[in-house]
Formats: C-alpha cells, sequence, structure tokens
C-alpha cells in the first residue's frame, strides 16, 4: 500500500509532527486516484468506471479462489494457450448495503502476498482469524505490463496480487 497505508488510514502518521491526518489522507487520495487515470488504456470500460466510481468500503469478502489455467485445463481435458504466467484469481466481494455481488478476476497472476498483521494494536472487533471488511484499495501499475492491486482489510491484513489484466463483473445478490 502506497497511499492508503495502516498508518495513514489508523491516523497516526502525521500525529507527532502536528499535522493534520485527514489532510494527509485526502493528499493521498488525491494522487490515488491522479495515478489511476494513468492505468485507464490498460482496463477496460467497465473496469475502469468500477475501480473510479465504485467504493467497497465496509463491503465484506466472501472468498479468494486461485487457479492453475494449465493444471485445471490438463485435468479437465481442456483446451489452454499456454502462458507464462498461468495462475488467474478471482474475489467475491459482497458490496456494503448487500444489493450486489461484484466479480474480480485478475488473470496472469505473478505474485500473490497475504500480509497478515500479528503486532495488533488493539483487540480486533472482527473474529478470531477473520480479515474483517474491506477498509481501502489500491490498483495501481507495477510496470508496463503489470499492475498490482492492495486491499486493506480492517483487520489491518493486506491481500497484494500482481497481474497482466483484471476484470470486474456485477451481479445481484
Amino acid at each position: 500500500m502506497k497511499y492508503f497505508t495502516r498508518e495513514i488510514v489508523d491516523g497516526e502518521v502525521g500525529a507527532d509532527e502536528g499535522t493534520n491526518w485527514i489532510n494527509l489522507f485526502f493528499e493521498n487520495e488525491k494522487r490515488y486516484y491522479d495515478q489511476l487515470k494513468n492505468l485507464k488504456p490498460r482496463l477496460n470500460v467497465t473496469t475502469f468506471k468500477f475501480f473510479t466510481s465504485v467504493s467497497l468500503h465496509d463491503s465484506l469478502l466472501v472468498s479468494v479462489k486461485i487457479v492453475d489455467k494449465e493444471s485445471e485445463a490438463n485435468l479437465l481435458d481442456k483446451k489452454y494457450r499456454q502462458r507464462q504466467y498461468p495462475t488467474d484469481v478471482s474475489i467475491l466481494i459482497l458490496h456494503l448495503h448487500g444489493k450486489y455481488l461484484y466479480d474480480l478476476e485478475y488473470s496472469c497472476v505473478r505474485n500473490i502476498d497475504i500480509d497478515l498483521p500479528s503486532d495488533a494494536k488493539e483487540p480486533s472487533i472482527c473474529l478470531p482469524m477473520d480479515l474483517g471488511w474491506w477498509r481501502y484499495d489500491e490498483l495501481t501499475a507495477k510496470d508496463d505490463k503489470f499492475m498490482g492491486h492492495d486491499i486493506l482489510f480492517h483487520s489491518g491484513t493486506i491481500l497484494s496480487l500482481e497481474f497482466k489484466s483484471v476484470k470486474v463483473k456485477r451481479r445481484k445478490k
């Protein structure tokens, strides 16, 4: 997380220096959306609109599915076009208001990281081992071919993906 770090969203950054953390938060939010505009050519229209206009704050992660497309094709005797990064990931999210489910589908995933913090400063309002609600996320360029999506959950856990493409599908619950 570059723009919405744990420290910034928890109001810890800037507190000692007398800086108003909320101003820092809004400055970073503006910087985040400015850089997001650079990703427009790499996203389809629906996906770009989703990342620039839909807030998943306080939504619920339902599932994360990781699939090795090459192994899946071999096992199910399906056709498969070989690629350097055969892993795909899909994330299912129940929107805060419970009306819609969003499927985020990432293809050609080269890195997956889940940072489960063990140094919680206060008791979690989440159940044990619960990631909690979706707090903030960042879609960024990693290089000229790969993008990254970092998701910060209420528990402090950060899920990070690096991939070549992402699509978003919305469906009614």
